[in-house]
């Protein structure tokens, strides 16, 4: 009977323990308030959401949906509205409604366990009232077509054909890369003069090779009126071009464009991949002067002088290899093709890698490591050899830290460093 009983009670104990981590392990989807509309007009509404829990998991994407069918949702919907992530109250404005026309909008959340939705609310947009003095609230606006369209930049206008109900005090253009784009939500947006009539905007500071979406606007005391959706694709960079922060093509990230490549020889300086990166490496020859430069577009001939003065082995120690015959020595095969071209950077080429891939180019000494953080470029915070001596000491060479931007200039040739390859081309 004792017996009986402990088994029983370690069933009983088993079974609360495993309901207790079964709970406190739980996941639920995220709890999401859909509030009263608001701003009404014949064409557009400002809604309102709140996240009050996020469910154990992080909201990754919340907004709206509407639909002129109840209870719309992502998969079924004549809109969505996405603003923001996380906790807390979140609000759209939506535009390019029918006037008079019922519509119905949930607020909606989503985290790792799927999507909640908010109450579903309704609404009516007010009626275009046509007769001899209309009732018009917003600018009426068209969109007109893009025009002069390159890899980087484009034209785009609109007209405003109706102020509304006073003066249009702006008007201008909003551009993105989602159809869905307005004042509060677009990738640029441009600014052109005031009233009504016909204007044109260049846009510029586009991907090449993307498709954009654009709408002209303008606003007026009551609201703000909006022309059709409109798109364009952005021209191709030409074979063989690149532009800083592209794949080279030997698998590394581009990171300098040199405006006298046609005197100089080459154009553009690679990094080279991930992968190719090593560590515990010394610069090598500690008493042997070089005589190198810091200079941009330096490092291959520092490379050069190194190797032919050191040869295939360190010439102090005895090491198999060094940072510069590593580099000289390297081949990274990428598409089928051997590349073989590589040496260490000088400390000015160095710089570029940093201040055009790392830095967030705002602060001289604001570096974060991670600008482009993956497989083809991750640069660490450590220190790495750069191709150049100090000048005033020839047992020490330069080390660049590509956490703040700055050189290192007391290393020891002996010491071991970081060392990544470049190549020009």
């Amino acid at each position: 009977m004792k017996n009986k009983i402990i088994s029983i009670s370690i069933v009983l104990v088993t079974f609360v323990a495993l309901t207790i981590l079964t709970s406190c392990n739980k996941s639920d989807l995220p709890t999401v308030i859909t509030s009263e509309t608001e701003n009404i007009t014949t064409s557009s509404v400002k809604i309102t959401g709140k996240v009050t829990d996020d469910g154990g998991n992080a909201v990754s994407v919340r907004g709206f949906v509407w639909h002129t069918s109840e209870n719309p949702s992502l998969d079924d919907n004549l809109g969505i509205a996405e603003s923001g992530v996380g906790i807390g109250e979140f609000t759209a404005n939506v535009y390019g409604l029918d006037e008079n026309s019922s519509y119905y909008i949930r607020a909606y959340a989503t985290n790792s366990e799927g999507t909640a939705y908010g109450e579903q609310r309704s609404f009516t947009t007010l009626e275009y009232i046509d007769g001899p003095d209309p009732v018009i609230t917003v600018p009426i606006v068209v969109s007109l077509d893009a025009s002069a369209v390159t890899d980087t930049s484009a034209v785009c206008g609109g007209n405003v054909t109706d102020q509304g109900v006073s003066i249009v005090t702006v008007r201008g253009i909003v551009w993105g890369t989602t159809e869905y784009i307005n004042l509060a939500n677009n990738a640029g947006s441009v600014e052109n003069g005031d009233g009504t009539g016909t204007f044109t905007s260049n846009i510029t500071g586009l991907g090449s090779n993307t498709i954009y979406y654009f709408r002209a606007y303008a606003t007026n005391s009551t609201g703000t009126g909006y022309g059709s959706v409109i798109s364009f694709t952005t021209l191709g960079t030409a074979a063989g071009e690149y532009t800083i922060g592209d794949i080279g093509p030997a698998g590394g990230y581009i990171f300098y464009e040199n405006s006298d490549y046609l005197t100089d020889g080459w154009r553009y300086l690679e990094l080279s991949p991930l992968s190719t990166e090593v560590n515990g490496y010394v610069w090598g020859g500690k008493e042997t002067p070089v005589g190198t430069s810091t200079d941009l577009g330096a490092g291959q001939n520092n490379t050069t002088k190194i190797v032919e003065l050191f040869g295939d082995t360190e010439p102090f120690e005895g090491l198999e290899t060094y940072a510069a015959r590593y580099c000289d020595a390297l081949i990274v095969s990428n598409e089928d093709t051997d590349y073989d071209d590589w040496f260490l950077p000088s400390s000015d080429e160095q710089w570029e890698i940093w201040w055009n891939l790392v830095s967030d180019q705002s602060n001289a000494n604001n570096g974060n490591g991670e600008r482009l953080d993956n497989a083809h470029f991750y640069i660490g915070t450590s220190q790495y050899w750069s191709s150049c001596e100090v000048e005033a000491n020839t047992i020490y060479a330069r080390a660049f830290g590509f956490s703040n931007g700055n050189y290192n200039n007391q290393p020891t040739k002996d010491s071991e460093r970081i060392v990544r390859a470049i190549r020009r081309f």
